[in-house]
């Protein structure tokens, strides 16, 4: 069950980082 509550944060936070920068962010992502 662990496994999905880091999946989750991991999710979030990716998400949350790309609509904090939304544009400049896609270099950080690659």
């Amino acid at each position: 069950m662990i496994w999905i509550m880091l999946a989750t944060l991991v999710v979030v936070f990716i998400v949350g980082f790309r609509v904090l920068t939304s544009g400049p962010g896609v270099r950080f992502v690659g």
